[in-house]
């Protein structure tokens, strides 16, 4: 039987809502830009990612699909304490949510087809993920160590304790 919740949302699945997220991080609604941040954060509130990939926003009333080109958030700004393990290290996405790195919400590389390679990312919880802008990502590699190994060296990162790598060359 199902709980009378999920009964209630899946009553009013409207389909798509014919809002697209740009690889960019902007926001559309039928091909034409919403510039209005406060209504973007809205959405955004409401915004989760099923276990199949695909995005909903959900309110007390309908739920919908929206179509994601990559993530639906990027970050924008970084800001930094401390040193080596003792660091800690702040993102701030474009929906003005800061994203403490550590152990909570982890950060990756990654490739996708049409969007780039190796490419960081960073849990925002909810299933959701936000890309870190590329001048970001080089502010980020600034603060990193570079640790010589035996048949590779890399770039790692420390925040709240916990190491991240940051690709090899």
């Amino acid at each position: 039987m199902l709980d009378p919740e999920i009964k209630k949302i899946t009553k009013n699945i409207c389909g798509d809502f014919n809002i697209k997220i740009d690889k960019n991080g902007l926001w559309y609604y039928q091909g034409t830009p919403i510039n209005r941040k406060s209504l973007i954060k809205l959405f955004s509130s409401i915004l989760t990612k099923d276990k199949e990939g695909v995005y909903w926003l959900t309110t007390p009333y309908e739920r919908g699909t929206i179509k994601v080109d990559d993530v639906p958030f990027i970050v924008v700004d970084i800001k930094n304490k401390g040193v080596g393990s003792l660091q800690e290290i702040d993102f701030m996405t474009n929906m003005d949510r800061l994203i403490p790195l550590g152990p909570r919400y982890k950060l990756w590389l990654e490739s996708k087809a049409n969007i780039g390679k190796n490419l960081p990312y960073i849990d925002t919880g909810k299933g959701l993920s936000a890309r870190l802008a590329r001048n970001i990502f080089y502010q980020l590699i600034d603060l990193g160590e570079v640790i010589e190994g035996q048949n590779e060296s890399y770039v790692e990162i420390w925040s709240r304790g916990k190491s991240f790598r940051l690709g090899s060359f």
